[in-house]
C-alpha cells in the first residue's frame, strides 16, 4: 500500500500539483509529488545579466546631457 504524505491541516497530495523554485542559476525548477523534476531556462541567467548590463549602458548614454 503506498504511503500518503500529508499533515493534519493539509489535503492529500495529488498528481496535479507542482512546486516551483525561482532559483539563481536556473530560472525555474519544478517538482511533482511523484518526484518528476524539470528545469526552465537552465543557465540563462548569464544572458540576462549581459542584456541588463547593455540596457544600463544604453540608458546611461541616452540620459547624458548634450
Amino acid at each position: 500500500m503506498p504511503l500518503e504524505l500529508w499533515m493534519e491541516d493539509q489535503a492529500p497530495m495529488t498528481k496535479d500539483v507542482f512546486t516551483l523554485d525561482p532559483a539563481v542559476r536556473t530560472f525555474m525548477t519544478g517538482e511533482s509529488p511523484l518526484c518528476e523534476a524539470f528545469q526552465v531556462g537552465d543557465e540563462d541567467v548569464d544572458r540576462i545579466y549581459r542584456l541588463a548590463y547593455a540596457l544600463d549602458r544604453f540608458q546611461s548614454k541616452w540620459s547624458q546631457k548634450v
